[in-house]
């Protein structure tokens, strides 16, 4: 459902090349075996926070509807050294028909419309992300949205993300983590243009976007 977004943007070096950041957000370095949500083995864990996003440190592009999928807004921001905060919207479902534009109180844990996830751990070669947190509670209020040069605001309140498997990668359907790992987002706002998607993303972040999270099938 993905379409293409090119990675020579202003946020790509940052977001997949591993570059420097400001970030509060609570991150740990992956480990080995099982446990809570709040271990030394999860990406992420206990309460992460964003940084205050701007131009230099995030982005939201607009995909117009083609052959392969409804329009889509992806917004991602750096989050630590490495990885990076997301959230998507899709069109064609109940919350936007058609066209995007406003929309209040919408449930992370059940749209098929909306999704926030945070992701992590990219492979050194490949530059691609090899872990996903997505939300599995929360709201979503999507203040503004469009097509491209349009502004988009949205905030998130109340949102746990959970470690899911098989989404960037696996032939099986997605399911939660054997690890058990959560982390929390109090509460968070993002604004940014949006600018027409083009390009090339890797086959990973394609497949997220095609189970919309760990919604839809693929």
């Amino acid at each position: 459902m993905r379409k293409t977004i090119s990675f020579t943007s202003v946020v790509a070096a940052s977001l997949i090349a591993c570059g420097g950041g400001n970030s509060s957000s609570n991150v740990d370095a992956k480990g080995s075996g099982s446990g809570s949500g709040s271990n030394s083995s999860c990406t992420f864990s206990g309460t992460t926070t964003l940084p205050g996003y701007n131009t230099q440190n995030s982005e939201a592009i607009y995909f117009p509807a083609g052959s392969d999928g409804p329009a889509e807004i992806l917004f991602r921001g750096q989050l630590g050294t490495q990885n990076a905060f997301e959230i998507i919207l899709n069109a064609g479902g109940t919350d936007w028909p058609t066209t995007f534009g406003p929309k209040s109180n919408i449930d992370l844990a059940t749209s098929q419309d909306a999704g926030v996830a945070t992701l992590g751990d990219p492979n050194q070669t490949t530059m691609e992300y090899t872990t996903i947190y997505v939300a599995t509670a929360g709201t979503i209020n999507v203040t503004s949205a469009g097509s491209a040069n349009a502004s988009f605001a949205a905030s998130i309140s109340g949102v746990t993300l959970t470690h899911y498997d098989n989404i960037l990668s696996g032939s099986a359907q997605p399911a939660p983590d054997a690890d058990g790992c959560t982390t929390m987002i109090g509460s968070a706002s993002v604004t940014a243009t949006e600018m027409l998607g083009s390009g090339f993303e890797g086959a990973g972040l394609q497949r997220a976007d095609n189970v919309l999270l760990h919604r839809r099938s693929y």
